[in-house]
């Protein structure tokens, strides 16, 4: 009788640490998605980084060869998304994270103008024919 309770309190034990972290993990939210350019190509190498607006924290990740992105375990909260690349405009995004919610995004960065600016002197002019 006594090896019979020992093992329904060992299961009820177990039951309830089972429950415990799995409430654990639901306090917590994510943010997942993609970076394309505008004809639904992929971009590899992208920099992420995911701002708490309140604390300010910031997280930082690369998408992969495939243009996907995670970051889990976000507290509940306001969060700015950035994905940044040399050449390409910045993409920028907000969401607001519930306690258990999983975000999908689509990002599209666009390529950046090329601009430049030449200065010089000049000393002198030639003319053709002379």
């Amino acid at each position: 009788m006594k090896r019979v309770v020992s093992a329904i309190s060992i299961a009820v034990l177990w039951f309830g640490l089972c429950a415990l972290q799995a409430s654990k993990q639901s306090e917590t939210a994510s943010i997942s998605g993609v970076v394309s350019d505008p004809r639904g190509q992929v971009i590899p190498r992208v920099r992420i980084t995911v701002t708490n607006t309140d604390s300010k924290s910031e997280l930082k990740t690369l998408t992969g060869e495939d243009g996907k992105f995670a970051v889990s375990s976000l507290p509940p909260g306001i969060y700015k998304v950035s994905a940044s690349l040399a050449g390409m405009t910045t993409a920028d995004t907000q969401r607001t994270l519930a306690s258990g919610e999983s975000a999908q995004l689509k990002m599209t960065m666009n390529v950046a103008p090329f601009q430049y600016d030449v200065t010089g002197i000049v000393d002198g002019v030639h003319e053709p024919g002379n």
